[in-house]
């Protein structure tokens, strides 16, 4: 199968383990997924443009106001909220502007809609 996108996707998680599935997922489709292994290295990953910014609000993200500023001024990336209800406890999560929300348990309408929007389809909402 050939990859979705031409760039990566960044995902923002204090339990990155937790998305095993997602991960791996992406990665059978040929998506290169980046996870910062500190808080800090997740701005520049961010510089480096990902075609879509994954932010785990069930078990954090580890969000600083940097980070949000620069998360809301992107350009290509597309943010995803991972919830699971709710906004978690994330404290900056309420002024991070995101393009949708994916269930953190069930994220197959978030790999549905790679694929539909990668064979030129508009994907679902």
């Amino acid at each position: 199968m050939t990859a979705l996108t031409p760039s990566f996707v960044l995902l923002l998680s204090a339990r990155p383990e937790a998305h095993r599935f997602l991960m791996d997922s992406l990665c059978e489709r040929g998506v290169d997924v980046r996870v910062p292994r500190r808080p800090d290295r997740a701005l520049p990953l961010l510089l480096d443009a990902p075609f879509l910014v994954l932010v785990d609000l069930v078990h954090g993200a580890a969000l600083t106001p940097n980070l949000v500023a620069a998360l809301n001024r992107r350009r290509h990336a597309h943010v995803v909220a991972l919830h699971q209800g709710s906004w978690g406890r994330e404290p900056l999560s309420a002024e991070l502007c995101v393009d949708g929300f994916c269930p953190a348990s069930d994220p197959n309408g978030l790999l549905d809609a790679f694929a539909t929007t990668r064979a030129g389809e508009t994907a679902p909402h």
